[in-house]
């Protein structure tokens, strides 16, 4: 919790043992509140699979099987992004049919 005097305008020092506001430049002491204990709470998972737009335009493409370097699903949708210019080599863009993950392999 940020503080500032309300004299100078300046930062406070919180002691919330005390639940005291301490201006560093004139001293002002001002009464505050101790903030909510927080307290540790279990999170729990569950598997979901959000399926977003790209991915549904995705199933038109052609698929190969090849392992995911992310979740080592073995299929993935190919699509051949062109050279820049005659020297460059076609480049095959991939993308995982399980996690979405995207990754590029030259030929």
């Amino acid at each position: 919790m940020v503080t500032f005097c309300s004299q100078c305008k300046a930062f406070c020092n919180v002691d919330y043992s005390k639940k005291q506001a301490i201006c560093s430049r004139c001293g002002e002491v001002q009464n505050i509140e101790a903030p909510p204990e927080i307290r540790n709470t279990k999170l729990v998972y569950e598997n979901i699979v959000v399926v977003t737009n790209s991915l549904k335009q995705m199933n038109g493409l052609s698929r190969r099987v090849c392992s995911c370097p992310k979740c080592g699903n073995k299929e993935a949708y190919v699509s051949i992004v062109g050279a820049r210019n005659e020297e460059d080599y076609e480049t095959e863009k991939l993308r995982c049919t399980e996690c979405g993950y995207s990754w590029r392999e030259s030929s």
